[in-house]
């Protein structure tokens, strides 16, 4: 576990991309995009398959992670509050980049 200090107004956002065999993907590229006013955060997962993006405003988001070989992913609606840790694992499926898998939802778990 590791301690995590925040001034109030941002969030931890963070986890691990796989693919259907559950083998860690390397490389992903993955934005979160704060869905009111489109600013971009960007990171790419280690050679562990593990994204992290620190230190986020508050707000909602969109996240989207694409790595050739795979569908890209896109999860809307991801709504995260002040001094907040997310999760939120991907799993991609084998295609071409220009196919897309959409995941809707109302908010991503938190973690304690």
């Amino acid at each position: 576990m590791r301690a995590c200090y925040r001034t109030g107004i941002s969030f931890d956002f963070n986890r691990r991309v796989s693919d259907p065999s559950g083998g860690v993907v390397a490389g992903a590229q993955i934005a979160a995009i704060e869905e009111s006013t489109n600013t971009r955060y960007e990171t790419v997962t280690n050679t562990d398959g593990q994204y992290t993006f620190p230190l986020l405003l508050p707000g909602t988001y969109r996240l989207t992670a694409e790595v050739k070989g795979f569908k890209q992913y896109l999860q809307n609606g991801i709504v995260i509050g002040t001094n907040t840790h997310v999760g939120q694992n991907i799993t991609l499926t084998v295609g071409a980049m220009t196919d897309s898998v959409t995941i809707t939802a109302d908010a991503a778990p938190s973690i304690p």
